[in-house]
């Protein structure tokens, strides 16, 4: 059974993430579990100067209670037949988010993780929350981050960033899935500078036929985007080709070039204002 993992910190945004995350489950068939990883610090100071150890277990309770009553709003306002999709339930546990995705991942068998994008695009272009950063390198499924004014609507095209890479073929494969849910395009988008040579031109045209041979899905389509930077190419796909999810492989960049500037899936993290689906390097599982 497919099981998509909502993750929320009760945020408006993650909020916004789960109800998407609900409404992509309903359409794929799956499952939903609503997950929320609680921080707490290792004891709580009282006066006098003293601490006090936190009960945890009160703390899990009620963030278990939480998740509950909002699964339950959701489920109401969707007024969901006994046997209809999705199954709602709900994870709290004390612990860093990656931990807790990576061990719902080895127990429930998750396809795909779910968690909002908080803040305005321009404020997003100069900070992306450590959590999301996180989770994008730690990750060991498809995560999808939603922006905060993002609702769900049904979708008709996604694109997928390539580098032109034989190993995008995996990712590739694992889109067909979500798109043939809904019937949708699925775009190949490779951005390239104005220019390029032969030697680029014949790469294209391998990756092109390799595309119609390995992949088999009807509605598949391959675009160049022109462009000196790829998430300015790919900023302007997402403004201009009437896209409604852009998906592409976080390849992390060696250590300091990662702290300075992080990878492309990172930097698309800050600037999109559509759904944006980041794969881990090598996945071949379906998504949906």
């Amino acid at each position: 059974m497919k099981t998509i993992l909502a993750l929320t910190d009760f945020s408006e945004s993650a909020e916004n993430a789960s109800r998407y995350a609900f409404e992509l489950a309903k359409r794929v068939k799956a499952n939903l579990v609503l997950c929320n990883a609680v921080t707490v610090p290792l004891s709580q100071p009282i006066p006098g100067g003293m601490v006090w150890p936190m009960d945890y277990d009160s703390v899990i309770s009620q963030s278990k209670r939480a998740l509950k009553d909002f699964a339950n709003l959701i489920v109401d306002a969707n007024s969901l037949p006994g046997k209809g999709f999705p199954k709602v339930s709900v994870k709290a546990e004390v612990g860093d988010l990656s931990d807790l995705v990576r061990e719902a991942v080895l127990t429930a068998r998750v396809n795909l993780a779910v968690m909002g994008l908080s803040g305005a695009g321009d404020m997003r272009r100069f900070f992306l929350g450590s959590s999301t950063r996180d989770m994008i390198d730690a990750a060991q499924l498809p995560l999808m981050l939603i922006p905060k004014n993002i609702k769900f609507s049904p979708l008709t095209k996604i694109a997928f960033a390539t580098d032109l890479s034989t190993t995008d073929f995996e990712a590739i494969q694992s889109l067909v899935g979500l798109a043939a849910a809904f019937n949708a395009e699925l775009l190949i988008v490779h951005v390239i500078k104005n220019g390029s040579g032969p030697e680029k031109t014949g790469k294209i045209n391998d990756f092109i036929a390799q595309l119609k041979t390995d992949i088999n899905y009807d509605k598949i389509y391959y675009k160049n985007v022109y462009n000196k930077e790829v998430e300015e190419g790919l900023e302007w796909l997402s403004g201009y080709g009437h896209v409604d999810c852009l998906a592409m492989i976080h390849r992390p960049h060696d250590f300091l070039d990662g702290v300075l500037k992080g990878s492309h899936s990172q930097k698309m993290a800050r600037l999109t204002e559509l759904p944006l689906l980041v794969f881990p390097q090598g996945h071949k599982a379906v998504v949906c």
